[in-house]
């Protein structure tokens, strides 16, 4: 993984000196020209971050086919429990893995109180963390 600040500043320093053909001696900096440097600078964060950006998408792309069915079926699963739209969209959003998603709808539907499906939830959750942290999938 390349180090994001080397990597931002090897860019600019790169686009500065192609841009930079002016007979000024270096102690004449003007005002002007932090401005225009900073104007470049923030173009290249950006183009950097786009970049981040498409990069992660086309990497996590692959997940998609896992998680569009597997949340739909939880959708299906959830509203024939009975939970409401807002119930389903907030258990989706709270609840970090799958599996604690269904078991916190198991428990809910056998009317369980609410501190044991957080407490069931969380233990899914933090066992689905410790075995992907002994994988190295941090």
């Amino acid at each position: 993984m390349i180090n994001f600040s080397a990597a931002l500043t090897a860019e600019f320093l790169h686009r500065s000196a192609r841009g930079t053909t002016n007979n000024k001696n270096k102690s004449e900096t003007t005002r002007g020209d932090f401005f225009v440097r900073f104007n470049q600078l923030e173009q290249i964060v950006t183009a950097v971050h786009a970049r981040a950006f498409w990069r992660g998408y086309v990497d996590c792309s692959p997940f998609i086919l896992i998680v569009i069915p597997y949340s739909m079926l939880f959708g299906v699963v959830a509203l024939y429990a009975g939970l409401d739209i807002i119930q389903t969209m907030a258990t989706t959003v709270l609840v970090i893995t799958g599996a604690a998603q269904f078991t916190a709808l198991a428990l809910l539907q056998e009317q369980a109180p609410v501190f044991v499906v957080l407490l069931a939830a969380l233990t899914v959750n933090l066992s689905t963390r410790a075995l992907m942290s002994c994988q190295g999938a941090t």
